[in-house]
């Protein structure tokens, strides 16, 4: 068994973490607010398609939304594939040692339990359950005193964590459809009448199954495409508009690839967004900034406005892309003469496939393509603005096809009495990280990048 499953990928002992809003997961071209669609909107908090992988050990904290097409969408993994003939080969077998994801409700810490339902009335109501089915439950901003050791309040929300092992024997959460109409209590028997040792008996809908293409793990809260932003200031006892308001930071960007299994575009459009805050602290995007020239020489500019990069910025084979962008005012002062700063926000608006001379020219927004984008903001070792912009394919299909041709080599090499050793191949995350020393107004956006 060794030889015929040696072509299997493993993932072990890697952690996924999210932002205090949640990551959220698409698929499908699927938004926050409509569902995925085709044969391959999968979508899952940790890996989004699964072909006979193996998952030990792994623990995924701060998702939010899950969501792809309607039966390929899981909490942990939107769908597994096995083909085995072997009874002892299970999807239980290949992800349910120690993977670990957390669902977090607004509510009560008493509402401790999180129960599975065993029987529902003809209105969807719970008659009968399962029982509990979470490893721990305790308040995530630290001061829970119960629940799994060592998790607890890692971002400081304070929210009521329910920790569920995925997959796990004798657990009552088999597969995704099993949350459909768990509830949380602050009782073993579900119950919201009566009391329990004097207490009165609360219980809740969980609401982490809302449909068959839709989780929600967290609170189903929006998370924009950039977080933060860069707000150049310029040294200390410097004029913050410079010489005759021509105070400037140049703007590198930087576009990094990790594309797995999926076709990389030709070029792409990015947009720069400068805004400021207001005397009544509102938050403004002016139609144009004026920007300048090495000589000072004053040119307006359409904001937001729009970048193009391609193959071209960056050399040949390589994951990244880089340009930049000079002469973007650090600050201005309005007629009442109060200074405002600018924060810069970097957004990928499509991917372009074909040049701009073929007669067919494909453009994607990054989910329709089937990337997830990160957008990060830093300096360099040299002391240099950089937004980082990553997109990142999910996980790539794991297992796969190759067992039936490697299962033939097997007969093959035991009629020549040959033994074999193979190592099963290990896929670990990727080290990520922003562009150099994160700023304290640096964001990320908040889908699950890998």
């Amino acid at each position: 068994m060794t030889l015929i499953k040696a072509n299997r990928t493993e993932v072990s002992k890697s952690s996924v973490q999210g932002i205090a809003d949640g990551y959220d997961v698409f698929g499908g071209g699927a938004t926050q607010g409509a569902d995925g669609s085709g044969k391959t909107g999968y979508a899952g908090g940790f890996v989004a398609l699964n072909d006979e992988g193996l998952f030990e050990n792994n623990d995924m904290t701060y998702a939010d939304t899950i969501r792809g097409a309607s039966g390929l969408v899981g909490p942990f993994s939107g769908t597994t594939l096995l083909n085995s003939e072997y009874s002892f080969n299970t999807v239980r077998g290949i992800e349910g040692t120690g993977n670990t994801y957390h669902i977090y409700r607004d509510v009560d810490p008493s509402l401790s339990h999180a129960l599975a339902a065993k029987t529902v009335d003809q209105n969807g109501k719970p008659t009968e359950f399962k029982g509990d089915f979470t490893n721990g439950s305790h308040m995530d901003d630290g001061t829970g005193t119960s629940g799994s050791p060592g998790t607890s309040g890692k971002l400081k929300l304070h929210l009521n964590r329910y920790d569920v092992a995925h997959l796990a024997e004798n657990a009552f959460i088999e597969k995704y459809a099993d949350l459909q109409y768990a509830v949380i209590a602050n009782n073993l028997g579900g119950s919201n009448t009566g009391e329990t040792n004097d207490v009165k008996n609360v219980a809740k809908a969980m609401n982490a199954y809302v449909s068959a293409a839709k989780a929600v793990l967290m609170l189903d809260k929006a998370v924009t495409d950039n977080n933060g932003g860069l707000t150049p200031e310029p040294d200390d006892g410097q004029d913050p508009c410079g010489l005759n308001g021509c105070q400037t930071v140049d703007l590198t960007l930087q576009k990094v690839w990790i594309d797995g299994q999926l076709t990389r575009p030709d070029s792409i459009d990015l947009t720069i967004a400068a805004t400021y805050t207001n005397t009544k602290g509102e938050t403004i995007t002016p139609e144009t900034i004026t920007c300048y020239t090495g000589s000072c020489q004053a040119k307006d500019r359409d904001n937001p406005m729009t970048v193009t990069m391609s193959a071209a910025d960056g050399s040949p084979w390589s994951d990244t892309w880089r340009t930049k962008i000079t002469g973007l005012p650090v600050a201005f002062k309005d007629e009442t003469g109060a200074l405002h700063y600018y924060t810069y926000t970097v957004k990928e608006a499509q991917l372009i496939y074909g040049a701009a001379t073929d007669t067919q020219v494909e453009y994607k927004t990054p989910s329709e393509a089937g990337y997830s984008v990160s957008v990060d903001y830093g300096k360099d070792a040299d002391g240099r603005y950089v937004a980082k912009v990553t997109n990142s394919a999910p996980l790539p299909n794991t297992g796969g096809s190759g067992t039936q041709w490697i299962a033939m080599l097997a007969v093959i090499i035991l009629g020549l009495g040959t033994a074999w050793y193979l190592r099963d191949n290990r896929v670990k995350p990727a080290a990520t990280g922003g562009a150099g020393t994160a700023l304290p107004f640096g964001g990320r956006r908040g889908r699950h990048v890998r």
